[in-house]
């Protein structure tokens, strides 16, 4: 039998306790040690954290999560590449941005400084007008 002076430590367990928060603190360190995951990405972590069942039984829940946060930044690293314009993207989101660029470049560019005109009545801007025939 235990004693006003005994404590019980606490049980292990496999999946994450309802009573586990995460604090702003942990969001804080989050942020500033792995900035490459947003806010979003933290979220739908956590939610995953929270959902998921450990092989091992885990008494200390938040180094487990900080732990997941790391591992999901490593992951998120390996498979993103810097963009022109210092963000992270991924290999997906860098080969649409790609297609993009080039399917611009394909398109036949309108000076719209000047107007080109091929009637004297009306100015086109660089694009043809239909004409009625």
């Amino acid at each position: 039998m235990l004693t006003g002076d005994e404590q019980r430590s606490p049980t292990p367990l496999k999946s994450c306790p309802k009573s586990f928060v995460v604090t702003e603190a942990m969001v804080q360190w989050a942020n500033r040690d792995y900035p490459i995951l947003s806010l979003e990405d933290l979220k739908k972590e956590t939610r995953a954290f929270r959902n998921n069942r450990f092989k091992v039984a885990r008494i200390e829940w938040v180094p487990t999560w900080e732990n997941w946060i790391k591992t999901a930044a490593e992951t998120k690293a390996k498979n993103a590449r810097p963009s022109l314009a210092g963000t992270y993207q991924t290999a997906r989101q860098q080969h649409r941005e790609q297609r993009m660029r080039e399917a611009a470049g394909a398109l036949p560019s309108a000076d719209l400084s000047t107007p080109l005109t091929l009637d004297a009545e009306e100015p086109t801007y660089g694009v043809p007008a239909l004409s009625n025939d």
